[in-house]
């Protein structure tokens, strides 16, 4: 079908815009995503969009972002530049993950692809959290690559941007997907071309008028109706069968999802994987305006409708979804908003909690027709009696006549956990219909009882006044919960645990404390196991033998929703604190609306390309603080890594420069260019910068590293440079001059990811080959030219560090934790293995001559490389030695120690000067 033709025939006469509009999407994705025909979508969108009523943009943050959830739940491609705003509309956090899936069925479009380049340019989020987002979005532009995005990928990659892991992730997709993307598309024929400038001349003559009425797709009225007789009597399944069949029929995947879950219903067992991928893909434009004001993982769906979710309204706009229809599939909600629980919507609600004792009261007191309420709680108690005992005493109830169990959970650790601090509730109108209570709270645990009162809440649910009423009590305590029932035959103990499998011995040790008291009050026992794995046999029978059973029933149960223990207490904590920060911007949102003032918009964050390092001359003190990890002698200068990387005037050890660290980066390795006068640097935060030592100032910087850059190295008589970090990424790069004296972003020539993490790099005095030693020990070779080539030439074992070319390239030297070093030849051919030190090796290098090989352990040693003779030995007596260096004359050895350097002849031994770490 040729859509271009199809297009300019709906835009003929009475035109059909939305038809237009979706004819050239489709022809856009089968055209090679030709610019031209995006500049058709993206004009005739907004043509469309003038007819269309916007989101409005002066809304408050929380209202903004309820009203941007309703419209796009059922928004259709039309619609798109109303939504794409909300993309950038902050703060954002986790909101800007909601936007997203409700718009991503939509990447597929030119529209969309500009706003998922506008994202890269401008990234409104970059914390750790919404990296699965970005993940997702170059997934996206990898599936429908658009070549429009070349100039954005090229411009983020040339900008360094903060110093938070975000950078370098985003850098390194931005990378691959800019060497992804086509150079050049096929040109249009001469036909498509003027099929195009025809399509380019109507829409400006659309645009150039009044903008037409154009009705917003609605739900089709048959839907409507099933919809409706669904909401209408949520507890009857043939409504949802038919519906489901109705949706199917029209292709909507909600249809197979309704008959999915429906279907696991009868028979029982885990949601398929098919019914969690399009529960991932549509739970939010399922619930439509709901979406806005649920906790969106709390949310639970059955029979292809939610039916659970902890619900928090921020503003008092969100308060227009109380009356909605869709709320009458809920069956348990969690909320303190008393006018969303007493409205007539909330026909299906047999569970009611997550308030405290001032909403109960609300609830007691409301008139009407009786709920069909059955429980409530948990109800979050900080004082006992309550503050509102008073209210409760008088309040009859009736709208919760139905209610017959109650759930309380002490927030506050002091509380007392004693039956007779509960008394008071079988007084009141709502206790004396209890049939079944619940008590919860964290710290509730056995070992913080000097004596269970397990005995005590028994004594008190046989005989107590108003407690012999129960059929049930269930108290909850840090890992188990304990169930008395009564039934008419036996009484009942049920023994709930969130243990898994075989659990620990001071779990059993508790148990049996608890259980113990208990013995012989009971007919009969039952365990439930809620964890993900079942409890052992063992277990289960170390449990019933302390309640003095020798038969008993054991139920694994992993679905049920229980709450027990730490992670209940902590749960219901998280909601109390969530309400909290909703009722302060609920609060403040209707300050401002009776003062007329909008909320101040908040400046988007921006980064900062600035300097790195900042060049300091003439300094006082060079801080060296631990470890001195690098030392290069360069002309009349020793060049020093530390805490902080300088240059010691090499005669007399004075400090002479030093490099400021303007962004906390800490450079962690150093590699010196001396034919170019230049510093290669890697630091800890994944930054990697070139620096001119004669010009003072920066060349070239890049981010691609999202870890500590463990080694760096510099390709002699090339300008190529190279950097491994700790997560075993290695980058290759080309340095090229640009122009004027701003530095140069550089971007990675070649990459690749090694097999294990490289703790030392030795680039062959000839630019060809790279040696490799990894932190297992291994030693390699690959070629310069193609990182990808790997050749394993021996192993020196663990935590091996030091590894060098001798200054001919004629050997490769490496150093072993018991204090050998192993020497290879040039071609990766084993030579010999010398016993040098007593112990750990950690640095090595040789005279300029390589007639020397300098060793350190604990002490300096200085062999000849020809016939093994030990020429001189050094003591530095400075703690572990972290590096050395030979000056260029080939008299004097540098010695990099704990806090401090000391420079040694190399013809007598005798120590010449040292500079102390500060």
């Amino acid at each position: 079908m040729d859509h271009l033709a199809a297009a300019a025939r709906a835009l003929a006469g009475e035109p059909d815009r939305v038809a237009a509009l979706d004819h050239l999407v489709v022809a856009w994705r089968a055209n090679h995503r030709w610019p031209e025909l995006a500049e058709l979508v993206e004009a005739l969108s907004a043509e469309i969009t003038r007819a269309l009523t916007p989101i409005d943009a002066e809304l408050g943050d929380p209202d903004y972002h309820a009203a941007w959830i309703a419209r796009a739940a059922g928004a259709t491609a039309h619609e798109l530049e109303i939504l794409i705003p909300g993309l950038f509309r902050g703060p954002l956090g986790k909101r800007i993950r909601e936007r997203f899936d409700l718009l991503a069925p939509f990447a597929d479009d030119p529209r969309m692809c500009a706003a998922f380049g506008r994202m890269i340019a401008e990234p409104p989020v970059t914390a750790a959290a919404n990296f699965s987002l970005w993940a997702q979005l170059f997934a996206r532009l990898k599936q429908a690559p658009d070549v429009r995005l070349r100039p954005i990928l090229d411009q983020r990659l040339r900008s360094v941007g903060g110093a938070s892991q975000f950078w370098p992730m985003l850098h390194q997709r931005a990378l691959k997907l800019l060497r992804q993307l086509p150079n050049e598309l096929p040109e249009p024929s001469a036909e498509q071309r003027e099929q195009i400038a025809k399509l380019r001349e109507r829409i400006a003559e659309l645009a150039a008028a009044p903008p037409a009425a154009l009705v917003r797709g609605d739900t089709p009225s048959l839907e409507s109706e099933l919809l409706a007789k669904v909401y209408a009597n949520p507890d009857a399944l043939e409504h949802r069968l038919v519906c489901a069949d109705a949706l199917l029929s029209q292709g909507d995947p909600r249809g197979e999802f309704i008959q999915l879950q429906l279907a696991r219903q009868e028979h029982g067992g885990r949601p398929s994987k098919r019914e969690r991928q399009l529960l991932a893909a549509h739970e939010l434009s399922w619930l439509g305006d709901l979406g806005g004001v649920i906790e969106r993982k709390s949310v639970r769906f059955e029979g292809g409708f939610p039916v659970y979710g902890e619900v928090l309204f921020e503003s008092a706009t969100q308060r227009a979804v109380i009356g909605n229809e869709a709320w009458a599939t809920f069956r348990e909600v969690d909320t303190d908003n008393v006018s969303l629980l007493t409205d007539p919507c909330m026909r299906g609600l047999r569970r009611a909690g997550g308030f405290g004792f001032a909403q109960l009261r609300e609830l007691l007191e409301h008139l009407g027709p009786a709920s069909g309420i059955e429980r409530l709680g948990p109800v979050l108690v900080d004082q006992l009696p309550p503050f509102e005992l008073e209210h409760l005493m008088k309040a009859e109830a009736s709208w919760l006549s139905g209610v017959r169990e109650l759930w309380l959970h002490l927030d506050q650790h002091d509380l007392s956990k004693e039956p007779d601090a509960f008394g008071w509730l079988f007084s009141t109108p709502l206790g004396r219909r209890l049939r079944a209570f619940r008590l919860s709270s964290f710290p509730f645990p056995s070992y913080d009882l000097r004596e269970p009162p397990w005995p005590a809440w028994l004594d008190t649910f046989d005989g107590g006044d108003g407690w012999s009423r129960l059929e049930r009590l269930s108290l909850d305590m840090s890992f188990l919960t304990l169930e008395f029932v009564r039934e008419p035959q036996r009484r009942l103990l049920r023994v709930s645990t969130v243990i898994s499998g075989g659990p620990a011995h001071y779990h059993l040790r508790d148990a049996e404390r608890v259980l113990a008291p208990l013995r012989g009050r009971f007919d009969a026992l039952e365990i439930v196991s809620r964890g993900a794995k079942p409890m052992v046999t063992t277990a289960a029978l170390i449990f019933a033998e302390a309640a003095g059973f020798a038969r008993f029933g054991h139920v694994h149960a992993p679905g049920a929703k229980t709450e027990l223990g730490y992670e209940g207490w902590r749960r219901w904590r998280k909601l109390i604190e969530r309400q909290g920060r909703a009722a302060k911007r609920l609060s403040k949102s209707r300050k401002r609306a009776r003062k007329g003032t909008p909320k101040p918009r908040r400046a988007p964050a921006t980064t900062s390309d600035g300097p790195w390092f900042r060049f300091a001359d003439g300094v006082e003190k060079l801080g060296l603080g631990g470890s001195v990890s690098w030392l290069e002698f360069c002309g009349d200068e020793l060049h020093v890594l530390g805490r902080t990387l300088g240059g010691l005037s090499a005669d007399s050890l004075a400090p002479r420069w030093a490099l400021e660290d303007r962004r906390h980066a800490s450079v962690s390795c150093v590699a010196h260019d001396r034919g170019r006068g230049r510093l290669w640097l890697g630091t800890y935060k994944g930054a990697t910068l070139l620096w001119d030592l004669a010009g003072r100032r920066e060349l070239g910087r890049a981010r691609f590293h999202r870890t500590e850059v463990r080694a760096v190295a510099v390709v002699p008589g090339r300008d190529l440079l190279l950097s491994v970090d700790r997560d075993r990424k290695l980058h290759e790069w080309a340095y090229e001059p640009g122009p004027g004296d701003e530095p140069v972003v550089m971007i990675p020539r070649a990459s690749t990811t090694l097999a294990a993490p490289v703790t030392a790099m030795a680039v062959h005095p000839s630019g060809d080959s790279l040696a490799l030693l990894a932190g297992s020990g291994r030693v390699s070779l690959r070629s310069v030219d193609d990182l990808s080539t790997d050749r394993v030439i021996g192993h020196v074992g663990p935590r091996a560090e030091v590894l060098r070319w001798a200054p001919g390239g004629d050997h490769l030297i490496a150093g072993r934790r018991d204090g050998s070093v192993v020497v290879w030849d040039a071609d990766g051919t084993e030579l010999t293995e010398v016993e040098l030190h007593e112990a750990h090796v950690s640095a090595l290098c040789s005279t300029p001559d390589g007639g020397a090989l300098i060793s350190a352990g604990k002490r300096v040693r200085v062999t000849n490389r020809g016939s093994g003779e030990e020429l001189l030995v050094i003591e530095p007596g400075n703690g572990t030695i972290g590096s050395l260096a030979v000056s260029e004359d080939g008299a004097v050895l540098a010695v990099g120690a704990w806090r401090g350097v000391s420079c040694w002849s190399l013809r007598d031994g005798r120590l010449l000067g040292r500079y102390p770490g500060v």
